[in-house]
């Protein structure tokens, strides 16, 4: 989240009430050794997570506690483009090496893209949720969370996707998967140009499932919290653990979605 809304144009607004304080936590977690040791030692899945923690941060920060040649070096070292990933797994590696400014030799995106579910004209309804999550997260590293939506697709692919992203929306709406209907949310705007007509259904789907308090919660998963805890602070912490991931892509979608239209009315202008 920080580093993409640090990434966003002016146009989008400005979310330093939210990413300052984030960074504030990620600086303060990331300086213990126990975090970001896991570059060097842990296992060699997790490098990718602490790499993106390591670019979300200020990059004078970054530097003072793992230098990019160290990171260069660990590369190699540890295999990290050699072992075994799923095709949306490697994106995201490829996607956050070159962001990183690390050399690799990892096929191209054109190449990567075209191993993923979302590139294979899936059946939607025989989709499971984990699915329909390699799916918006291979589109979010192939746009780069929509900053450069034809970097690999066609334009006939993409409005492919943005019918699939459709489809699926539908479905999780039915389904109530709030988490997953702000995500697909976020994928159209990766794809398409904010404000085509297709917009509105899941805003308006997560605007009515939205509680007072914040939280997205299905009524099976509010009775769920319900009966597992009798004390208010902890049903409260067991709604934020259900929601905050909801809440979080909400605001990057409508993030993207308003650098969208802002450079959109820019352009119009000039």
């Amino acid at each position: 989240m920080c580093l993409l809304l640090r990434r966003l144009p002016p146009t989008a607004g400005d979310y330093g009430w939210l990413v300052e304080p984030a960074t504030r936590l990620l600086v303060r977690a990331f300086r213990r050794e126990q975090v970001h040791s896991f570059l060097f030692e842990g296992p060699v899945a997790a490098f990718a997570g602490h790499l993106l923690i390591w670019l979300a941060l200020p990059p004078e920060i970054a530097e003072s506690i793992v230098t990019r040649s160290e990171l260069q070096r660990l590369l190699g070292l540890r295999n990290v483009t050699r072992v075994e990933r799923t095709p949306t797994r490697l994106l995201e590696l490829r996607y956050l090496l070159d962001l990183a400014d690390l050399r690799h030799e990892l096929p191209g995106w054109r190449a990567l893209y075209r191993r993923t579910l979302a590139a294979s004209r899936p059946v939607t309804e025989s989709l499971e949720p984990s699915d329909v999550y390699a799916i918006t997260h291979t589109v979010f590293y192939i746009t780069d969370f929509g900053r450069e939506p034809a970097r690999a697709l066609s334009g006939a692919e993409r409005a492919r996707l943005i019918q699939l992203t459709d489809e699926l929306q539908e479905g999780m709406i039915r389904a109530r998967h709030w988490d997953l209907v702000a995500e697909l949310i976020l994928t159209r705007c990766c794809l398409a140009r904010a404000g085509s007509p297709g917009d509105s259904a899941g805003w308006e789907a997560l605007a009515r499932a939205q509680a007072a308090e914040g939280q997205f919660l299905s009524p099976a998963v509010r009775h769920l919290v319900e009966s597992v805890s009798s004390e208010p602070h902890e049903r409260q912490e067991l709604m934020f653990l259900t929601s905050y991931h909801t809440c979080l892509v909400a605001v990057l979608a409508g993030a993207v979605a308003g650098g969208v239209q802002g450079g959109a009315r820019l352009s119009r202008r000039s």
